[in-house]
């Protein structure tokens, strides 16, 4: 009888190889998601801006998870005073973590404008420092007649400009908050406005204000930390060896922190 060969069934290494290819997509998948998913940053997730604001204090806006890490977003334009005062505050909180000089320069305010050659910090680009994370965005130059990258400004048109350079740089949680704060949430205890209104609306362009987000929620402050004029004359370089010396920054300074660590019991909100 003639022997016939059997064909060898290949069909059971392949399927070995699918499963095999299967199984490590799956697990670099899983991986993937393990390390990504911390760092989600969830779109408007339990955002309700509220009705008002005081200007000059925190107020919490979100109990909303933004990240495990404490993110501070400082938003201003170049010569701003209220911008200047206020960098103080950031700045010597920051530098009781670790040494951020190389992250800073001396500045002063517009000369023309309120609280004229005000000293303060120009923060130069994002940094981070004992897990805080600082994103500095600076919408105007001195003059406040151009954006940053150029484009001219004026009273028109310096509101929609500011909004759309924020857009393009901000998280898109983040810009929500900002929008809000510029557009929609009304603003009490601006000392010439008549009555409440969006602060962007009253002033016709982004002014100084700060959103700081972590695993406790979102505060945002907008407005000064204390008067600019307390810092009148003083000279920025000096200053910068020491700020606390002067006890507003130091205040501010102390309220920066507990923003930081979530301890609302001293707090203005």
């Amino acid at each position: 009888m003639e022997k016939v060969e059997e064909t060898p069934d290949k069909t059971g290494p392949r399927r070995r190889i699918y499963l095999l290819l299967v199984i490590v997509i799956v697990a670099i998948l899983l991986v993937a998601i393990g390390v990504i998913y911390p760092y989600l940053t969830p779109h408007n997730k339990g955002f309700t801006p509220p009705s008002s604001i005081v200007w000059g204090n925190f107020t919490k806006v979100s109990n909303s998870y933004f990240g495990s890490n404490e993110t501070i977003y400082f938003v201003s334009w170049y010569g701003c005073p209220i911008g200047a005062a206020d960098s103080w505050a950031f700045y010597a909180y920051l530098s009781s973590l670790g040494n951020i000089t190389k992250y800073v320069q001396p500045h002063y305010s517009n000369p023309n404008d309120s609280y004229p050659n005000t000293p303060g910090l120009i923060f130069n680009g994002s940094f981070s420092v004992l897990g805080t994370g600082f994103h500095p965005y600076y919408v105007y130059n001195q003059r406040l007649n151009a954006t940053t990258n150029g484009t001219p400004v004026n009273i028109s048109n310096a509101l929609s400009l500011g909004l759309k350079e924020l857009q393009a740089k901000l998280p898109a949680s983040i810009y929500s908050i900002e929008f809000s704060i510029m557009e929609n949430i009304s603003t009490t205890g601006i000392s010439t406005s008549q009555s409440p209104t969006p602060s962007g609306q009253y002033f016709q362009h982004i002014n100084t204000n700060v959103i700081i987000t972590g695993k406790g929620g979102a505060w945002v402050l907008n407005g000064p930390l204390f008067d600019p004029s307390v810092l009148s004359g003083m000279n920025a370089t000096v200053l910068l060896s020491n700020p606390i010396s002067v006890s507003d920054i130091k205040s501010g300074n102390e309220t920066v922190g507990a923003i930081l660590r979530q301890d609302s019991s001293i707090v203005n909100c």
